[in-house]
């Protein structure tokens, strides 16, 4: 990780297998739901906790108003 306001370095790289990008306002989770994000600012890079990529997160269901 770097500082927001830093540059990163030109010679690196994004890694093929984590390219998949991840979506603004959407909440990512770990397969043992231990870890939520909520995407505050979108980017190319997939969002991995310990070498595993975060999943999106399923939107709860709203109880019925009848």
């Amino acid at each position: 990780m770097i500082e927001l306001s830093d540059q990163p370095d030109a010679s690196l790289s994004l890694d093929a297998a984590f390219a998949d990008g991840n979506q603004l306002g959407k909440r990512y989770t770990d397969p043992t739901e231990a870890l939520e994000l909520l995407v505050t600012k979108a980017g190319a890079g997939t969002l991995a906790a310990d070498g595993v990529p975060l999943t999106v997160r399923a939107a709860k269901a709203l109880p019925s108003s009848d």
